[in-house]
């Protein structure tokens, strides 16, 4: 048969004290021992993602030079066009104050008829008023 006083000092208080701290000891070592394993899998994991930046970074570099490139040549290409474009764009300016002195007419016709309108209606009031039927 199992002894009382023996089954109460294996679970006592203080046993489980030892217990826990032996449990934890175990554990940090085993942690201590595994670090080297994390660190290096950590240092990888690092290295992989700086590769994978420095190989995105590059691609874009070499993006940007196809890009420079075919624009330098779209620029060359159109050196010939160039008169063209400067004729276009003289054009536009030419056509862009046109517009504006035509709207500016525009607004100066509509002030004015508002203004005839004003008078006209002025004279008519002066007329009612005369024959007496202005208030």
């Amino acid at each position: 048969m199992v002894d009382g006083d023996a089954l109460r000092q294996i679970f006592s208080i203080t046993g489980a004290a030892w217990t826990s701290t032996a449990i934890l000891f175990l554990l940090a070592v085993r942690m201590w021992n595994g670090a080297p394993a994390m660190l290096e899998q950590w240092i990888a994991y690092r290295k992989a993602k700086a590769e994978e930046r420095a190989a995105a970074h590059s691609r874009i570099l070499e993006e940007l030079d196809r890009v420079y490139e075919a624009l330098k040549v779209e620029r060359e290409e159109n050196v010939a066009k160039g008169d063209k474009i400067a004729f276009l764009e003289a054009d536009k300016a030419k056509l862009m104050q046109e517009i504006s002195a035509l709207k500016g007419y525009s607004d100066g016709i509509g002030r004015a008829r508002n203004e005839a309108q004003r008078i006209v209606s002025e004279e008519r009031e002066a007329d009612a008023k005369k024959r007496g039927n202005g208030k």
